[in-house]
């Protein structure tokens, strides 16, 4: 786990443990996972995190920094207001997933604050200006990413 600790990696951890389901153009809610049920939210649900943002750069323990130019991709991630994030690497879509906004949550280190939830893995979301970075709050190795707003 030790270079895949970065949250923008998260994601695709994400797909290797059975996760990730197939880019779903339109509308369309098939299930693709057996036992899953992909359920947008009918009603808008408005959070800080709600919009699109580019990635920046993630940072991992062991695994260093990471960046646009470092791994030669690109991704970004959408928080839309069906309670769906989707996430782009290199244009292509690589993730469509629920997520929950919680107001309060108790991480592991015992700190309480606002946290995004996607398929069971939280992150401490802290947005300044027009950046957001998520944090993954583990015991062995925390790690952070940053995305700046896309207008």
């Amino acid at each position: 786990m030790k270079n895949y600790v970065i949250a923008a990696i998260a994601f695709v951890l994400l797909a290797c443990c059975g996760c990730l389901k197939k880019g779903i153009p339109g509308p369309d809610t098939t299930n693709t996972v057996p036992g899953f049920t992909f359920t947008p939210s009918k009603n808008p649900v408005v959070t800080p995190v709600n919009g699109n943002w580019q990635w920046i750069k993630s940072y991992g323990g062991e695994g260093g920094l990471s960046t646009p130019a470092s791994t030669n991709s690109t991704m970004s991630i959408n928080f839309k207001a069906d309670s769906t994030v989707e996430e782009y690497r290199n244009g292509t879509l690589g993730l469509h997933e629920n997520f929950s906004y919680l107001n309060s949550y108790t991480f592991f280190d015992n700190s309480v604050s606002a946290a995004v939830e996607i398929n069971q893995l939280y992150y401490r979301p802290t947005i300044s200006n027009d950046t957001l970075r998520l944090d993954v709050i583990v015991m062995a190795d925390p790690s952070y990413s940053l995305f700046v707003k896309i207008k």
